[in-house]
């Protein structure tokens, strides 16, 4: 029993690893969005990438057993509280009233 409760120890780190590479990669792509020559390019070949990653992933980390992925879930969901709260809610600096076109606002 103890060992079983190791084992979701280490599933659960896993699923903070994974979600860390999702939200890294997700991440870059929304700061490289403005400069983008195709930005829904960018968007889709992340997303592949990202999917690509995770998903096979968990399917490994699952081991066809239902309490394996809940716990490496929660350890993705947590890994994106903590970066929420480390990169902050607030708005891209692009996305700011007056930041369209290269002008930064009133002079």
């Amino acid at each position: 029993m103890i060992r079983y409760g190791l084992s979701l120890v280490g599933v659960f780190a896993v699923g903070m690893v994974l979600g860390i590479v999702y939200f890294a990669i997700l991440w870059q792509t929304v700061r490289r969005l403005p400069v983008a020559s195709s930005p829904a390019r960018l968007l889709m070949t992340s997303l592949l990438i990202r999917v690509g990653i995770v998903l096979p992933a968990f399917y490994l980390i699952m081991a066809g057993r239902w309490e394996r992925i809940v716990v490496a879930l929660g350890g993705f969901v947590v890994v994106r509280e903590i970066l929420i709260r480390f990169w902050g809610k607030g708005e891209p600096h692009f996305l700011r009233k007056g930041a369209v076109h290269g002008h930064s606002g009133p002079e």
